[in-house]
């Protein structure tokens, strides 16, 4: 019998119908670039078109290549829609796409394709298969428009490369803390999820909440995350929780009993009734929102969900979701002035922006319509490329191209060392303290673990060591290139306002502080 109360999620990979892909068995032609490891939806592909014109074509070549492994395009991905006037055969957000179209904004369309057996026998479907066979029939032109549909997790998680030996996916496995380390561990990078380390504990903090100044003008920042919860902070200035675009609602819809059953600021921040240990990104976009609050209290904030609380979304949603974004902006011109995104994945190959230019493409069209992009770079202590931080340094979205400035942010220490976790490499850009940071906790259920000493005092008070997760205080710390991403965008915006608004994009580059 299932137990009363919230939603617990279901293991990521179980909800996503995920896979890993394994270099060492994933199908390969001697002429591929080498292949990582990455996750990805098993029967989904993404199609990523310049416009609605070649959309036939490219579904033509995907069902032949699913032919060949007995597999089919699912019959309600083939149901005709308009797309600026057109009827094509290939199914997606039609909402989002007519109304990018009627903008005629600079925006592929992104389309998901679900793939299935021919017949009700139980059949293993694997989209990269159908990938790579797509690439061999084409000599990779059309495919070009064609990829995985990646799943993409918060930056957070500190440690590892991302989804092996379970890892971050071990939420409730035997002591574990968090994703995607045990508890207790006290050297090197582990230091940083140990509470008082770095790690995610309850703080108290003593100063008064940040106020605007009295400016009928304020700049937007929008994030895409896990939402903001209940907060003193938030009261008399309200984050924004949920916008609508002429293609519907932005995210998930907050006010769905469903979602909000799974709310990862909220009812939803508990694993699950058998551990009752706190989600490892329970808080997390409540954090970044208090970030921003405490440095540019200026800015109006929109905070709009996208993942839940283990911080996992796939990259067709993200893409839908800064599609939409990017419709809102077109829909009220100079509405929002940055965006923070502390998420991504990692390819499964150095030319992922060749084969794939969904998330570069979008993020791109939120560049040209003046929107700055800031972007985590990830917490694995790695330089290999994690997108769509990655793309910042592509000549594309580099300065010349008469676009707002897009950022790659790695994390310093107090000391402004770079944090031993934050990824760094050619493609980051730019830095921001982003370890052992003080910020807002929203109000989340008490998780299991319990003070290591409570007793009744004088008169019946209780004495207690600290507890680690419980959040009643309203603060906490923790770290994170999620965050040294929301530090650095509310700097821009300080400077934002005190250059006078500026439209250019070529003045607003220059107010990212630089790297040293």
């Amino acid at each position: 019998m299932e137990p009363e109360g919230p939603s617990y999620l279901p293991d990521p990979m179980v909800r996503y119908r995920a896979t890993v892909l394994d270099p060492a068995s994933a199908v390969r032609y001697p002429e591929d670039p080498d292949l990582r490891d990455t996750v990805y939806i098993a029967d989904q592909l993404l199609v990523a078109l310049d416009s609605a014109d070649d959309a036939a074509g490219v579904l033509a070549g995907i069902e032949e290549a699913a032919r060949s492994h007995g597999w089919r395009v699912a019959e309600e991905d083939r149901t005709p829609f308009e797309v600026d006037g057109r009827a094509e055969k290939l199914s997606g957000r039609a909402d989002s796409l007519r109304a990018a179209a009627r903008h005629r904004l600079p925006l592929v369309f992104t389309v998901r394709v679900e793939l299935d057996p021919k017949d009700p026998a139980p059949t293993h479907v694997d989209a990269w298969r159908v990938l790579q066979g797509l690439r061999r029939r084409t000599d990779g032109r059309p495919a070009a428009k064609v990829g995985l549909n990646h799943l993409l997790t918060s930056a957070t998680g500190v440690g590892g490369a991302p989804f092996t030996f379970g890892a971050p996916f071990t939420f409730g496995a035997p002591f574990t803390f968090g994703a995607p380390f045990t508890f207790g561990a006290a050297g090197g990078v582990g230091s940083y999820v140990v509470p008082g380390s770095g790690g995610r504990g309850p703080v108290n903090y003593l100063g008064a909440c940040p106020r605007p100044a009295r400016d009928s003008k304020r700049p937007r920042v929008v994030v895409l995350d896990s939402g903001t919860g209940e907060h003193d902070w938030f009261t008399a200035d309200p984050v924004e929780r949920k916008v609508t675009c002429s293609a519907g609602i932005i995210g998930m819809d907050v006010d769905d009993p469903a979602t909000s059953a799974t709310d990862p600021e909220g009812a939803g921040a508990i694993v699950d009734n058998m551990t009752g240990d706190v989600h490892s990104h329970a808080g997390h976009g409540t954090f970044i929102s208090g970030l921003l609050r405490q440095i540019c209290p200026a800015a109006a904030i929109t905070s709009l969900r996208v993942m839940d609380a283990d911080g996992v979304v796939d990259e067709g949603t993200l893409a839908r979701a800064l599609t939409d974004v990017a419709v809102k902006q077109a829909d009220e011109p100079g509405w929002a002035q940055a965006l923070v995104l502390a998420l991504g994945y990692y390819s499964e190959t150095t030319e992922d922006a060749t084969y794939t230019g969904v998330l570069k493409n979008t993020v791109k069209a939120l560049a040209a319509s003046g929107i700055a992009v800031f972007l985590a770079a990830g917490n694995n202590y790695t330089s290999r490329p994690f997108y769509p931080a990655a793309f910042a340094a592509d000549p594309d979205l580099g300065p010349g191209n008469g676009l707002a400035p897009v950022v790659s942010v790695a994390a310093l220490n107090p000391n402004g060392t770079v944090a031993l976790f934050s990824n760094d490499g050619p493609w980051v850009t730019a830095q921001a303290p982003g370890a052992n940071l003080v910020s807002t906790a929203p109000r989340l259920p008490v998780g299991a673990v319990q003070p290591s000493a409570r007793v009744a005092g004088p008169a019946g008070r209780a004495r207690a060591t600290i507890d680690q997760d419980d959040f009643a205080s309203g603060f906490m710390t923790w770290s994170g290139t999620s965050f040294a991403a929301p530090v650095l965008a509310a700097q821009y915006l300080n400077n934002y306002i005190e250059a006078g608004y500026p439209s250019d994009p070529k003045e607003c580059r220059s107010l990212v502080p630089p790297r040293p």
